[in-house]
């Protein structure tokens, strides 16, 4: 990670950074250079360039950011420290104690 990144910019939004030249970018034109890092990824990225497009995908970045933790856990997803739903606690034992 550069040194000049702050990390509550990490807790906000993610964070691309092309190591060739410094360029950065995040929220959702991250999430466009991302994915066109990947065999055939601008075939599917290439909506988030189209203009509209690219401002609703923007829009809807920073609700998931806003909601992530709640999002996650309503999946039944690991998130923040929140367990996942049915995970066993490591003071689960199978028998009984001693």
């Amino acid at each position: 990670m550069p040194a000049d990144v702050a990390p509550e910019l990490l807790d906000r939004t993610i964070l691309v950074v092309d190591e060739a030249t410094g360029r950065r970018w995040t929220r959702s034109d991250a999430f466009y250079e991302a994915i066109s890092a990947l065999p055939g990824g601008r075939l599917v990225a290439w909506p988030l360039r189209v203009p509209g497009l690219r401002w609703l995908a923007g829009k809807l970045y920073d609700w998931v950011s806003r909601n992530r933790t709640d999002i996650s856990v309503r999946l039944g997803l690991a998130a923040c420290e929140v367990p996942r739903r049915g995970a066993r606690s490591p003071l689960d034992r199978d028998g009984p104690s001693p």
